[in-house]
């Protein structure tokens, strides 16, 4: 057997072993979701309708926002429908231009246990959403603190069970799923599978005891968890400070987990082009690839560049045809993700307000996953090349993730 044929047989059968590993760690947090709703129902609920608050565990949402006046407003009544009222709201207005600030002020006219922080000071040694978060963490007097953002819809669930996740006292953080709210157009259905599919990396690898990522709108943490790793600025910056935080819990020994209940998924708005979708994959690949966990940023960078080598390699098959074994295993096992993922692919805030149809999820999961492999290969060439996303309608500043100001 030729050097290059053990190379690829190598090669594929370790992204076989990660993928199956995903699966395993995939199914642990479903089945712990699993009895967590058993156990509700059993003392007297109704599964994943039922209220289960930590006792004694106070809790603060924080949502900074920039200039969404346009989104906030939805966040804000799904925030007043949560089954239980007992709990602060954190309302950072970062440096908006707009209307953002009148809106938080007249949510807070209304709903008397709700903080509004005004900030407009210029972000020093981290970007901007870290120090707009690290002043709403200092507003807050929870000791379990819940993070979105403005263009999200929360279940109204959401408060209760992701408190009830804390009733474990070695548990630091836990991470939700989200679901994308599609339209009509290819860019924002094609995102409610990428997002599914993305969120069952970050869970598969939660639930074999490594996360390496996670959505910072769907997150909860306990403040003295964050505390002492010294906040959010003391991450340095970083494009992605949700997976800087988990890599900073880990790295002192604080228990990381996820949840794959509907009860604590969000929903969020799509990217309205492919242009800010491809800056936000952008974004995010740069904090992945060169983020400062060790676990997360090796396994993340082998992944990637095992799609960036089975989309480049594809063409050379026609000379070697060991080479096709790369892509046609690369499209396999995300392909099985995908629809170990597709639950969410077929609620109905992630189809457009109506439920898709197996059929249909798996007409998706076939045509999509081609869509991601040479998407997910052009966001990582670009983040290796330097390339400077856009955030906000700003350029990030060209810095070193993890530097300190």
């Amino acid at each position: 057997m030729s050097a290059l044929a053990l190379s690829v047989y190598g090669a594929c059968g370790l992204i076989v072993a990660i993928h199956v590993t995903l699966l395993i760690g995939g199914t642990r947090v479903r089945v712990r979701d699993w009895r967590a709703a058993r156990h509700a129902t059993a003392a007297g609920g109704s599964g994943s309708e039922q209220p289960a608050l930590a006792p004694g565990l106070p809790v603060s949402v924080v949502v900074a926002a920039r200039d969404e006046e346009h989104t906030l407003p939805p966040l804000l009544r799904s925030l007043e429908q949560q089954l239980s009222p007992d709990f602060e709201v954190v309302l950072v207005n970062d440096r908006s231009a707009d209307g953002t600030a009148a809106i938080m002020q007249e949510f807070a006219r209304r709903r008397p246990a709700t903080i509004v922080v005004d900030n407009s000071d210029e972000p020093v040694g981290c970007n901007g959403k870290q120090h707009a978060l690290d002043l709403g963490v200092a507003a807050a007097s929870g000791e379990l603190l819940l993070f979105t953002d403005a263009d999200c819809e929360l279940p109204p669930t959401w408060v209760d069970q992701h408190a009830a996740r804390f009733a474990d006292r070695r548990v630091a953080a836990v991470f939700g799923a989200l679901a994308v709210r599609a339209g009509r157009k290819l860019v924002e259905r094609y995102q409610a599978y990428d997002q599914a599919l993305v969120h069952q990396y970050s869970t598969g690898t939660a639930g074999v005891g490594v996360p390496t990522g996670c959505f910072g709108n769907n997150l909860a943490v306990r403040s003295g968890a964050l505390a002492s790793v010294g906040g959010f600025r003391a991450l340095g910056f970083t494009p992605t400070e949700d997976a800087a935080l988990l890599a900073a819990l880990q790295r002192t020994g604080l228990a990381v987990t996820a949840t794959a209940s509907v009860g604590t998924a969000i929903v969020t708005a799509p990217q309205t082009s492919w242009r800010a979708f491809l800056d936000q994959h952008v974004r995010w690949n740069s904090g992945a690839f060169y983020g400062d966990g060790v676990v997360g940023r090796w396994s993340y960078r082998y992944v990637v560049l095992f799609l960036v080598a089975s989309i480049l390699l594809a063409p050379l098959a026609a000379w070697w045809s060991q080479l096709a074994l790369l892509p046609l295993t690369s499209f396999t096992v995300i392909a099985l993700l995908g629809a170990f993922a597709a639950g969410s692919l077929r609620r109905g805030a992630a189809a457009g307000g109506s439920r898709i149809s197996v059929l249909g999820t798996a007409f998706r999961v076939v045509a999509y996953t081609p869509l991601f492999m040479g998407f997910y290969a052009l966001a990582t060439v670009l983040a290796m090349a330097g390339v400077r996303p856009s955030w906000k309608g700003r350029r990030l500043q060209r810095a070193r993730v993890g530097q300190r100001g």
